[in-house]
């Protein structure tokens, strides 16, 4: 794990060195072991290397790049913390050089495969084996490939530098035109230091953040000019910098049609769930550091414990950190004490306050896009508390709700699947038992057969309700390029994945990272997602409504009953409208932001004046409040003008 960034370009600018030097600085907390300086120059130009202040020129070899490559690294040493996993790594002769952030799980595997092809190793780091695998197979390693990761990897037989990223999108890497050539890096914040340019907002990732809070789901960032690497594809640039950039997409998401639907039991998917599941413990238990979790009392957490319990077996150290809610949210504490008794784990459990903002504009530079709520900052303090336990990697449940329909528009979604079947009693008993146990259960099934019928009918026209933009709505409607939401359960699992996960990644990234913590994500494996996604619609969302069906299934000698049965969403939650009240300068931030030309004055200055005098505001009011605020901290942290 680690951080990445450079140039590459046909000729170096004057001050370009000395501003990757200081965006490689800027990136430290991603890598506090070690810092490396590669430098290649074209043709038969100096090669050298910089590491603790000192030069090692290195030997040229008729290379064929004609480019001018740059690159800082800073690592986090997770496998093979010696010297032998140190970064840029090149190969023998020095004809490839990597630098790397992530993980390959299944670097054991491809070693051996390797090795069978004749290729020998120094190490035992999957740096090494990532390195060899381009060797071998070039791009074509790129599938090979169980794990998350973004490099920079100099071809220089071939004369071209290569900017790749995981299958999902779990690591990041960002790019912008700087100088004549193509800057990249791990992060925005120390993206902008490469040739010291302006931040300007974009007009449209802007826009579709301010309506819906979405971000991190479209190529381009909210900084205009700055684009971010898709996930599953590869950036390969040659002669002439940027304008020689060839995008190779290696993997998608799957569409997930019914055609492709695989036709298994109940018990069949949930036995190769498992089996894929226990593998994705297995592999991402693999480390030379001290391995946690963090366990929220969910099923997802819950069962990712109790796994590595399972696999790792008595010996295994295992360590967890919790938040404990309270303060008018509901606590999980008694599901928390339940799995980790069960596990045998100790665990660190964290009563969080509105305090966790007191640094929140240090938060909103490491993040790069804005923070739309507090439940960020509140995975930032159980990273932040990882670290000072000396925990260096962190395993977490994020993904599973994506991937296994666990949202509550499931359950409309799989109704409305069943009417268009024409199984209305099927359809009525779903949505009936669904709201069983819930407060006002007459209210709670009106609601949810009016979404059913809503999504069973078809999409509508968007009527573009959005009182808080000040912005004209042909700009805003054409800035969103949103399609029409999903009919289908499959369809809305797939949306996850590719619009509400990226923005999860983001801040599980960021905030690890910013702690100088390793946070893995069991559920998120390729070979996994490629088989949920061609899963029956009732493996997903089972008959009484229970979503993530086929994983409560799998699980069932796993995870205690009581946790393996809930269906209560609860997440990092905390009081909205308490901490909102409670924020470091609020008033001040949405008063700047009132008189940005983007949103209605008139629109905040009222939530502005309920807001302090405890007046009367909507759930929906006290979302846009923060995303507001966490628009303001963002130009703040990071410099960024508005200038439309």
């Amino acid at each position: 794990m680690c951080g990445v960034v450079g140039w590459v370009g046909p000729r170096a600018p004057g001050c370009l060195l000395e501003t990757v030097r200081q965006a490689g600085r800027a990136q430290r907390h991603r890598g506090p072991d070690d810092a490396a300086l590669l430098v290649l120059a074209p043709g038969h130009g100096p090669i050298y290397v910089e590491r603790d202040s000192r030069r090692t020129d290195l030997a040229c070899h008729d290379p064929e790049l004609d480019l001018f490559v740059v690159v800082a690294h800073q690592r986090l040493a997770i496998i093979d913390p010696g010297p032998a996993g140190a970064q840029p790594m090149a190969n023998r002769d020095q004809s490839v050089w990597l630098t790397y952030n992530g993980e390959i799980y299944n670097h054991v595997e491809l070693r051996a495969e390797l090795q069978r092809l004749g290729h020998q190793f120094a190490g035992h780091s999957d740096t090494e084996v990532l390195l060899a695998a381009y060797c071998e197979w070039g791009l074509g390693c790129l599938p090979r490939l169980a794990g998350m990761f973004a490099f920079a990897l100099v071809d220089r037989r071939r004369g071209c530098v290569v900017l790749a990223r995981d299958h999902l999108g779990q690591k990041p890497l960002f790019t912008r035109r700087v100088g004549g050539g193509l800057a990249f890096a791990s992060e925005i914040a120390p993206l902008l230091r490469v040739g010291a340019l302006p931040a300007r907002a974009a007009l449209g990732p802007t826009l579709d953040y301010l309506v819906t809070g979405r971000t991190d789901h479209r190529p381009d960032t909210m900084i205009e000019g700055m684009q971010r690497v898709d996930p599953g594809t590869a950036v390969v640039v040659t002669g002439g910098g940027s304008a020689g950039a060839v995008v190779h997409r290696y993997w998608a998401v799957p569409e997930g049609s019914a055609q492709d639907e695989l036709g298994v039991t109940v018990d069949e998917s949930a036995r190769q769930l498992r089996e894929l599941f226990d593998r994705s413990v297995q592999w991402h238990l693999r480390s030379d550091v001290p391995v946690g979790s963090l366990l929220s009392g969910g099923l997802d957490s819950s069962a990712i414990v109790l796994a590595q319990r399972r696999v790792g077996g008595p010996a295994l150290d295992l360590s967890a950190v919790s938040y404990i809610g309270g303060c008018g949210t509901v606590s999980e504490e008694p599901w928390v004490d339940m799995v980790t008794a069960a596990a045998r784990c100790r665990t660190e459990k964290l009563r969080i306050d509105a305090s966790v903002w007191d640094d929140a504009e240090v938060a909103a530079v490491h993040q790069g896009e804005p923070i739309a709520g507090p439940a960020v900052l509140v995975h930032r303090a159980l990273c932040r508390r990882a670290s000072e336990l000396g925990i260096k990697v962190l395993l977490d449940g994020q993904g599973a709700d994506e991937l296994l329909a666990g949202y509550p528009a499931a359950l409309s979604l799989r109704a409305a699947g069943l009417l268009r079947q024409g199984r209305v009693q099927a359809a009525f008993r779903l949505m009936v038992a669904s709201i069983a146990s819930r407060p006002r259960r007459v209210a709670a099934l009106s609601q949810l057969t009016a979404r059913t019928l809503r999504v069973t009918a078809g999409p509508t026209a968007s009527i573009g309700r959005w009182p808080w933009i000040g912005l004209d709505r042909s700009v805003v409607r054409e800035s969103l390029r949103d399609p029409p939401p999903p009919r289908t359960l499959r369809g809305a699992v797939r949306r996850y994945l590719t619009s509400t996960l990226p923005a999860v990644l983001r801040w599980e990234d960021r905030n690890s990272m910013e702690a100088s913590v390793e946070g893995r994500l069991p559920f998120l494996l390729p070979e996994m997602v490629e088989y949920c996604l061609r899963l029956p619609e009732a493996h997903l969302v089972g008959p009484a409504g229970q979503t993530k069906y086929v994983l409560r299934e799998a699980i069932q000698d796993l995870v205690p009953v009581a946790v393996r049965d809930r269906h209560d969403k609860i997440g990092l939650a905390v009081p909205l409208r308490a901490w909102l009240s409670e924020f470091p300068d609020v008033d001040r931030r949405l008063q700047q932001v009132q008189e940005s030309p983007a949103v209605s004055s008139e629109w905040v200055r009222d939530r502005r004046s309920a807001l302090r005098s405890r007046g009367q505001l909507s759930g929906r009011d006290v979302m846009v409040l923060w995303r507001l605020v966490g628009f303001d901290l963002w130009r703040d942290a990071l410099g960024v003008s508005v200038s439309w």
